[in-house]
């Protein structure tokens, strides 16, 4: 491509600020807005404005955690993280019937972890404390623990193959799971 000159680069820059409000306003609307800003080379502004103030700041090339998750799918939910550009290795998986015996407090200040996907999970769970559920406990301390999401389908908790691609391409929107 050639260089432009000062007045054809002064129309360009018009041009690409008009439709770069109409990419952010898009963007915003649809859940992408992390993802945009990554791509044009912005992601320091991730941090900066989409992130709660107070939520732990974790590696987006980190583990995820997958908790409630039957154990036949993993193989095709790790096909899901696989297509949207994550390496399957990064996915790890919680069983319901484990779930009541792992103990979430190794999760605090984890940055080996960038997020955790509860789909259906025991209410009981160690370092839950005197919340009601180990979901609760976890959401309810965001400066520490790693992003916290709840899988849904049908009106339930629950893991499915939609749930888990909706929720890994949000979080990879908004900046806090790299593909990688």
């Amino acid at each position: 491509m050639r260089v432009l000159s000062d007045d054809e680069l002064l129309l360009l820059e018009e041009d690409v600020l008009d439709r770069l409000w109409d990419a952010l306003d898009a963007a915003n609307g649809s859940g992408t807005l992390g993802y945009l800003l990554n791509v044009l080379g912005m992601s320091e502004l991730v941090e900066k404005h989409l992130r709660e103030p107070d939520a732990l700041l974790t590696l987006p090339e980190g583990k995820i955690l997958v908790v409630g998750a039957l154990p036949r799918m993993e193989n095709d939910l790790r096909g899901v993280a696989k297509r949207l550009g994550v390496s399957s290795d990064r996915i790890e998986f919680l069983r319901y019937e484990d779930t009541t015996n792992y103990d979430f407090r190794k999760l605090e200040y984890s940055y080996a972890y960038c997020a955790i996907l509860f789909g259906h999970a025991p209410h009981s769970a160690r370092g839950k404390g005197d919340d009601s559920s180990i979901i609760t406990h976890i959401e309810g301390h965001r400066d520490r623990y790693p992003e916290c999401r709840r899988l849904y389908a049908g009106g339930e908790n629950k893991v499915t193959k939609t749930s888990f691609r909706d929720a890994l391409a949000s979080l990879m929107g908004e900046g806090l799971v790299a593909a990688a």
